[in-house]
């Protein structure tokens, strides 16, 4: 994803939620207090006339309405002061009586203002102020919204999305289908921030059915434009322009500014994916114009920052650092930490633009520490991207490869949290399918029942016909529950099987992810730094030895993994035979010669030449295989791993000792157990986590047992039996 599609990131849904809950809470304040409302059309309508009253009007709950309705009026107008100033009227007032009703409608009409002018931090200390007094379900859902937007607009996301969860499950979205749809929308927003796109579109899909459900075309514009800006963040612009077309035609038709200044910002950033660079210069001055009409007293904040985005496409890097300057200065000014991340990160691409790598390091650098105060990963991803490539231009080559592995750890984490949404989502599906299931059998059951109260009757009229049919019917009853129980039955088996098979591919599937993923992509980024020609022998040499130990790591990991699906999809073979012993841990130590040498572990093979033993030949090397990796994996520079082996009471006693740093005591009940684990080794060395769950089995099933012993600081020494073969006895 670019940066000109990033940018829809910075902001969320600004322009469009604030108006439309004024709206709600002037319904809800009418609703709740028709006096104030039969005094305002005894007045008739006049605010001035209500204005010039006030005066007269008692210190009374009354007033309080009255005032508030007042400042729910100037906001509405765009007149921030005024509305402040009746607001706080209203307040005071309603404080003196008690009157918490009147009280938290005031400290809603404030934190809006606020919100209404960017001023975040305050907006969300008087919300949170104001959801104290809890007055009642109207209140509180318009309460909710609003305080979850604070939060979004300071990228906390996690807790905006559970207040919209809340303030959605309160509501009918039959009867109040225009709240719902901007409940849905907001939270859209706050899934999209996070990079939960496929979450983010089901709540988009949701927006757009409760706006069609309200026959409301405000709503309906706003989601239109809301998914035209989910597919620009897709970079998917052939579908951004067609929601954001019927956007802007509905919002014009309305006469809808900010709806009108919606659609044309993000038809500009449309225009600039889609490399149209002229007609998306004219997109963003036409929103210039219509938002300092519109909003004369808040900085244009996203339009200059998405022109300084298009002057830097376009190679016009002075207009395009002039650009972000400006929406810079506006970011820190209204404390927007995602407007910062964005600008400078902008700032660092037009420095190196323009071959200031220095530059470019310094800015993007700042970018990494407001991305690590986020704490979002796709700002995290995108920081340490731009450090790698600009470091690797100037030759820094350590400092590129840190960045390189930082950014394949944050990506494997965002694999991680996408395959837990989309789990997440399927759950939900399946929990669906099984209450329309659950439906449908309950509906079966009542039409049984008013079936068999209808044949009750007839057997009363119809005497001893009724009887044989009776007979014929009891016997089709019996047949048609015993097929459906034999149904159930398979159906259930069916089930059990496939959970079972989905629970292998899933462990399997995260297994490769998260093992194989990170070194690999380490050996990519030693393998392109070799490639540059900028190493000197010795840096390559040790790189050459570095690039030999991971590769036997992913072997070892490798094998166990195709190993163990191979044992859980289709099962593996016994097939026993006489075993030389000696010859077999001769191979195992050849193959763990260099790891054992680069960590300058002694490897000793002491088995006698002439001990046999009886087993499987593959699952036996496998089994000596795990132990001594895991021995080399936690030994220090100096410590032994020695194997050895004798025969003993008609059974070969195997031991694989080591003298390494041991295993910790509240891990040693688990070591074999079903659950896979795994620990990082004296150098940071992976492994699968299930090298000795595959021992235990495959000893076990070779007719064995396997133990160990060990000592934390002092090593540990594993024992495992097989059964000897005659000659041995």
């Amino acid at each position: 994803m670019n940066n000109n599609t990033l940018a829809m990131h910075v902001f969320g849904n600004w322009l469009w939620e604030l108006r439309h809950v004024v709206k709600w809470l002037i319904l809800a304040v009418a609703f709740c207090f028709g006096a104030s409302s039969a005094v305002w059309g005894q007045q008739g309508g006049s605010i001035e006339r209500i204005k010039a009253n006030l005066e007269n009007l008692p210190a009374d709950s009354h007033k309080v309405n009255i005032l508030n309705k007042i400042g729910r009026d100037a906001l509405d107008r765009g007149q921030m002061d005024s509305a402040e100033v009746y607001f706080l009227q209203a307040q005071h007032l309603a404080d003196s009586l008690g009157f918490l009703y009147g009280q938290q409608q005031a400290l809603l009409g404030r934190g809006e203002r606020l919100l209404e002018q960017q001023q975040v931090d305050s907006a969300e200390r008087v919300l949170e102020r104001a959801m104290a007094l809890d007055t009642g379900t109207p209140l509180r859902l318009e309460n909710q919204n609003l305080l979850a937007t604070a939060y979004r607009y300071q990228g906390e996301n996690h807790r905006a999305i559970e207040l919209y969860k809340q303030a959605l499950a309160d509501i009918d979205t039959t009867e109040q289908a225009r709240r719902a749809a901007g409940f849905a929308m907001n939270m859209a927003g706050a899934y999209m921030n996070l990079g939960y796109t496929a979450e983010a579109f089901r709540h988009f899909d949701k927006g757009i059915s409760y706006a069609e459900a309200a026959q409301d075309s405000v709503y309906l514009a706003t989601a239109l434009n809301n998914v035209g800006l989910a597919y620009n963040n897709e970079e998917q612009f052939g579908e951004a322009s067609y929601y954001l077309q019927r956007a802007l035609r509905i919002s014009r038709a309305l006469d809808s500014k900010l709806g009108e200044l919606r659609a044309l910002l993000n038809l500009g950033i449309t225009r600039s994916g889609q490399s149209e660079f002229a007609v998306a210069e004219s997109l963003y001055n036409e929103a210039l114009e219509l938002s300092a009409e519109v909003r004369p007293n808040t900085p244009p904040v996203r339009i200059r920052y998405n022109l300084g985005e298009l002057y830097h496409r376009m190679e016009q890097y002075d207009r395009a650092e002039e650009y972000f300057q400006l929406s810079l200065e506006n970011s820190r000014t209204m404390k927007l930490p995602q407007g910062m991340f964005y600008n400078i990160s902008g700032l660092g691409n037009v420095a190196e633009g323009r071959g200031d790598l220095a530059g470019a390091v310094d800015w993007h650098t700042q970018a990494l520490e407001v991305a690590e105060r986020l704490d979002n990963l796709s700002f995290l991803r995108e920081a340490h991207e731009k450090l790698y490539q600009v470091q690797k231009k100037r030759q820094q080559f350590q400092q590129a490869l840190g960045h390189l592995e930082t950014l394949k750890s944050l990506t494997d984490s965002l694999h991680t949290q996408r395959r837990e949404q989309m789990l997440t989502e399927y759950q939900t599906r399946l929990e669906v399918q099984r209450k329309d299931q659950r439906n449908r059998v309950l509906e079966a059951e009542k039409y049984e029942q008013q079936a068999q109260l209808r044949f009750q009757y007839w057997l009363l009229g119809i005497g001893v016909f009724v009887i044989a049919v009776i007979g014929i019917f009891a016997f089709l009853l019996y047949r048609a529950n015993r097929e459906k129980n034999r149904i159930n039955s398979e159906l259930e088996s069916q089930k059990r099987a496939l959970e079972e098979t989905n629970k292998v591919q899933n462990k399997l599937f995260g297994m490769v992810a998260h093992d194989l993923r990170n070194p690999l992509s380490a050996l990519i980024g030693m393998l392109e730094l070799i490639r540059s020609q900028t190493l000197s022998k010795r840096e390559i040499e040790s790189l050459v030895a570095e690039l030999e130990l991971s590769l036997q790591q992913n072997v070892n990991i490798m094998e166990n993994l195709l190993v163990w699906a191979k044992q859980q999809m289709s099962g593996l073979s016994l097939e026993l035979e006489s075993i030389n012993a000696r010859e077999l841990a001769d191979d195992i130590v050849e193959a763990h010669k260099f790891n054992a040498e680069h960590k300058q572990v002694e490897l000793q093979n002491n088995i006698p030449g002439e001990l046999v033993a009886r087993g499987d030949y593959n699952m036996l090397k496998l089994v000596l295989r795990n132990l001594v990796s895991n021995g080399l994996k936690f030994s220090e520079e100096g410590d032994k791993v020695t194997i050895d082996a004798r025969a003993r009471d008609g059974e070969i006693l195997f031991e694989v000792r080591d003298t390494g740093i041991g295993i910790p005591e509240n891990m040693q009940p688990d070591i074999f157990g079903e659950e896979i684990q795994s620990r990082k080794g004296t150098r940071r060395e992976r492994g699968s986590g299930m090298g000795l769950k595959l021992c235990r089995e495959f000893v076990e099933r070779q007719g064995g047992t396997i133990w160990f012993e060990s000592e934390e600081g002092r090593g540990t020494t594993f024992y495992f039996t097989l059964p000897s073969p005659a000659d041995n006895r």
